[in-house]
């Protein structure tokens, strides 16, 4: 589906090689030099002619001449494919081929209608062809596209999409989706790795938020989150009953004190200055409740420093 077009080597302009896919909706145009027939011209004489730089269309569009099959999306959208591609990514689809199928009236190639939307499908064709790979942006398109790849046996996918799916972006984003996807397509390290962010959100506030995918995770899951949470807590508790006693005339709800250290230290990353802050600013913790103490903020520094020196490491995943 191109050209191939030369200059006269004689004239020393050497030779080019150019070739570019007429259809204008996929494909690439490049020039490449080619070693010169009669040798390279002298460094003091450069060529008349300089090929003009390399340049390739990165789109991909589904509609080779070339193709041997028609996949037909649920809603209508066509993708001309090569049968030999799909074989070699998915055992499905190459089980499927060795199957009679109808003719496409219009293309006169054989068709194959599939379940899955144009824009499921699309992706998952990308990540099977060796062309660019689309980004993946948000979870139900991320779910979508795991969904069929895992459907059709599409390991190569799958292993892709894993990766996608333990990305900073999308731990950022929600880790406790990513947590429920780990687990419902059974992806340990993704999942374990995921429940390492999964300390910093308030489960309780979390649940009334709860997602599609939350729907395909386990009771056992979801309670492995709760364990490694308490866990952090109880170890929290510990150090901070071993400080020494803030006097009464010091701080006027103690009890308060500890409660909020264990809930926000096993929670947070917070130094000494930020848990300082939080206490303060919980409106909980009120300084000399005569107001005639001045030692009770350096008192509680010294509280908060004993217990944060001696946390060491915290339980940080399932």
């Amino acid at each position: 589906m191109g050209y191939l077009s030369a200059q006269d080597p004689v004239k020393g302009q050497g030779l080019s090689i150019a070739a570019e896919n007429l259809d204008g909706n996929h494909g690439f145009r490049y020039n490449l030099p080619v070693p010169y027939a009669s040798g390279p011209p002298s460094r003091g004489t450069p060529s008349a002619s300089v090929p003009p730089p390399l340049k390739l269309k990165m789109s991909y569009s589904f509609d080779a001449e070339d193709a041997d099959l028609i996949l037909r999306a649920a809603d209508g959208g066509e993708f001309r494919v090569h049968r030999c591609i799909l074989s070699v990514a998915s055992p499905v689809f190459r089980d499927m081929f060795t199957f009679p199928q109808p003719l496409d009236s219009t293309h006169q190639l054989p068709h194959v209608d599939l379940p899955e939307p144009t824009k499921t499908l699309d992706i998952l064709l990308r990540y099977i062809y060796p062309i660019p790979s689309p980004k993946i942006e948000d979870f139900a398109t991320l779910t979508n596209v795991l969904v069929s790849a895992e459907k059709y046996g599409a390991e190569g996918v799958t292993s892709r999409l894993r990766t996608i799916l333990a990305s900073s972006y999308f731990l950022d984003l929600d880790p406790l989706r990513v947590y429920a996807i780990a687990c419902r397509w059974s992806f340990l390290e993704e999942a374990k790795l995921a429940s390492t962010h999964t300390v910093y959100v308030d489960l309780a506030k979390q649940g009334e938020l709860c997602t599609e995918e939350m729907k395909y995770m386990s009771g056992l899951d979801y309670h492995r989150l709760l364990v490694l949470q308490q866990a952090r807590k109880d170890t929290v508790q510990k150090v901070v009953a071993e400080q020494p006693v803030l006097g009464s005339c010091c701080y006027v709800g103690y009890g308060e004190v500890k409660k909020l250290l264990v809930e926000e230290v096993s929670r947070k990353k917070l130094d000494v200055s930020e848990c300082l802050s939080v206490l303060e600013g919980s409106g909980k913790v009120k300084p000399c409740k005569n107001g005639l103490c001045t030692l009770g903020r350096a008192k509680l520094e010294v509280f908060v420093k004993g217990v944060m020196g001696g946390l060491g490491e915290l339980p940080s995943s399932i």
